[in-house]
């Protein structure tokens, strides 16, 4: 149920980068339809007619050790992997958000997880990014564990903030802004929410934001 609040601006926080393992966030691209994309309709009939569930594991495996390597084709990868998400079933969005929260799995493939979620948005993918977002931090010794724990929410978060056309995606980050309790990720959601409301994506605001550090200058 939306509800009506201020808007949120843009907050000047410069988050710091995600691990050079992970895929670059971007908004999910306009993937023509499969028939329409030579590259892709082989691949994306093959993927229909797999089992469910069973697929999704499969080429969440294959593509999660994919991530960090170079790329030669970046924008084919991006609209495989969107024409990809748009197959996934209720069954399968639960299952990669398990996966995104499983603390026995490779950093790389929640990153994945919670990447491929955000690909295609649907009321399904909304609420599964909305899980993650707000999952509590688990308590970690080690800071780089932690700071895996902190990407794993904030990919997820930056997922709600591509989906403009979905107003619960909106009432989402209003529930991470007020309820998320690391400052981090509340910040990642205002910046969010910005971009559902605008169109500018965090990479924007984040240039925007160094760009009137650097004028500033030295005091």
């Amino acid at each position: 149920m939306l509800r009506p609040r201020e808007p949120v601006p843009a907050s000047p926080f410069v988050a710091p980068a995600a691990p050079a393992s992970a895929p670059v966030a971007a908004a999910p691209p306009r993937v023509p339809a499969p028939e329409k994309d030579p590259a892709l309709a082989k691949e994306v009939e093959a993927f229909r007619a797999e089992k469910p569930v069973a697929r999704v594991q499969r080429f969440y495996e294959a593509e999660s050790r994919r991530v960090g390597a170079i790329d030669q084709d970046p924008d084919l990868t991006a609209r495989r992997l969107a024409a990809m998400a748009a197959e996934l079933n209720p069954a399968e969005v639960e299952w990669l958000k398990n996966a995104a929260l499983d603390l026995k799995q490779p950093g790389d493939g929640r990153f994945f997880a919670a990447y491929l979620l955000a690909q295609a948005p649907s009321p399904a993918t909304v609420s599964a990014l909305k899980d993650i977002a707000l999952s509590p931090l688990p308590v970690r010794q080690n800071l780089g564990l932690v700071e895996l724990e902190k990407q794993v929410r904030a990919q997820a978060t930056e997922g709600l903030g591509h989906a403009r056309g979905l107003p619960e995606a909106q009432d989402s980050l209003l529930d991470v802004v007020e309820y998320q309790k690391d400052e981090f990720l509340r910040d990642r959601a205002h910046r969010a929410l910005y971009e559902w409301r605008t169109g500018k994506r965090l990479e924007e605001q984040d240039e925007a934001a160094l760009r009137k550090v650097m004028e500033k200058g030295p005091r």
